[in-house]
């Protein structure tokens, strides 16, 4: 999408071959967020207010940050061990966003 949009502000035409790559390229990154995105309208839908589906959509994305995290270091030819650490990593960095989301609002 970033392509797309440096390409509008120079000015650059886009055709429709260079629009279709970009967003097949970019279409992972949109697909990703789908799963929070069930939890954060299941949850509301529950009756639990927007605070607290937003908060179990941020943990289902912790949870998920974790699992590619450790999917990624196995990917990569790393030991169960060191996949674990950088699984955990993953999850600290959300929980950093949890808490900083938290904090600040």
């Amino acid at each position: 999408y970033a392509e797309l949009l440096a390409a509008g502000a120079h000015g650059r035409a886009l055709d429709r071959r260079k629009v279709t790559v970009a967003l097949r390229h970019g279409w992972p990154m949109l697909e990703s967020s789908y799963s929070p995105v069930v939890v954060l309208l299941v949850a509301s839908a529950l009756g639990a207010e927007l605070r607290g589906a937003v908060l179990a959509a941020l943990c289902l994305s912790t949870v998920l940050l974790a699992g590619l995290g450790y999917g990624a270091a196995r990917r990569s030819a790393a030991t169960v061990a060191s996949a674990l650490g950088w699984a955990g990593m993953s999850g600290v960095l959300g929980v950093a966003i949890i808490a900083l989301k938290l904090a600040l609002h």
